[in-house]
């Protein structure tokens, strides 16, 4: 049966999530059934928020699944408007290869957040991925 390979996404947070200097919050994301495994680089995933410094600081992204991966490391912001970062990061590293196969339930991996030297104000936290859609 042949397959199509199309994008999906997963809100993680719709609101606003305020970090204060050295606080670290985790969010849960679901990885579907149908998750397209793929080492290739074009299949990484996106991670995309919107953040708004309350003054200087960094942020530290990192994934929780079968081992951590730093997202991002440390990333730098100013003080200024709300503005939208992404970030792409390969979620076949966090996922056991074991249980990666395709059309199995994947399970779920959590997404950690770290803000330094400041206070930071996410909201609108998504990630993007493919899945594949199996042709009748």
């Amino acid at each position: 049966m042949p397959n199509v390979i199309a994008s999906d996404y997963q809100v993680l947070r719709d609101s606003e999530l305020r970090l204060e200097d050295g606080e670290s919050h985790q969010l849960q994301f679901d990885m579907q059934n149908a998750f397209h495994y793929s080492t290739a680089l074009r299949n990484h995933g996106l991670l995309t928020f919107n953040i708004r410094p309350a003054g200087s600081g960094r942020l530290t992204a990192r994934a929780i699944g079968s081992g951590p991966v730093t997202i991002m490391n440390r990333t730098s912001f100013s003080k200024s408007h709300t503005r939208m970062h992404q970030e792409a990061f390969n979620l076949d590293a966090i996922v056991s290869a074991t249980s990666a196969s395709i059309g199995q339930t994947i399970g779920s991996l959590r997404i950690e957040f770290r803000a330094e030297d400041g206070p930071l104000i996410l909201s609108d936290i998504v990630i993007h991925y493919k899945i594949i859609i199996p042709i009748p």
